[in-house]
C-alpha cells in the first residue's frame, strides 16, 4: 500500500469517531454494534459495559471487525481486541474524553465500563466510485 493510500485511511479513522464493530461468541454467533472510538495513529480504542453482548463475545473470542464509513470512503479493519487493565484506565479515559467530549468521570467512576484496544491485522479501504479497493496486512505484534 502506498503512503498516500495509508494517509487516506488514517484520515478517515482520525476524522470519524463512529463505527460498527462486529464480534462473535466462541460458538460463532455474531453481533454488530455501533461504537464510538478513538484512533491514535496505530490502534483503535473504545469502551463498552460489562453487561453487553459485545463484552461477552470479546471475552470469549478476541477477534473482531470494524467498519468506518463516510461516503465516499469506507475502511474495514480486521484485528484483535484486548481489554485494557486498570493501570491504563486514566490514560485511555483522557484519550476518549479529549476526542469524544465526555467527562473523564463518565468512564472512571463506573466499574461497568471497560476499555479496549483494537489492534489492526488487516485493513481494506475503498473510495467509491473512483479508486479501487486497497488492502494492507499488518504483521502480528
Amino acid at each position: 500500500m502506498a503512503d498516500n493510500d495509508f494517509n487516506d485511511i488514517k484520515k478517515v479513522l482520525t476524522e470519524n469517531n463512529i463505527g460498527v464493530l462486529s464480534t462473535a461468541s466462541k460458538d460463532g454467533k455474531t453481533e454488530a454494534a455501533t461504537i464510538e472510538f478513538v484512533f491514535d495513529g496505530k490502534d483503535v480504542y473504545f469502551t463498552t459495559q460489562t453487561t453487553t453482548r459485545k463484552y461477552k463475545n470479546i471475552k470469549e473470542n478476541p477477534q473482531g471487525s470494524l467498519v468506518i464509513s463516510k461516503v465516499p470512503d469506507n475502511v474495514q479493519i480486521d484485528g484483535i481486541i484486548q481489554e485494557l487493565g486498570e493501570s491504563d484506565k486514566d490514560i485511555i479515559a483522557q484519550l476518549m474524553t479529549s476526542n469524544l467530549g465526555q467527562s473523564p468521570s463518565f468512564y472512571k467512576e463506573n466499574e461497568k465500563w471497560k476499555f479496549f484496544r483494537f489492534t489492526p491485522k488487516e485493513i481494506r479501504s475503498s473510495h467509491y466510485p473512483k479508486k479501487p479497493s486497497r488492502f494492507e496486512k499488518f504483521e502480528e505484534r
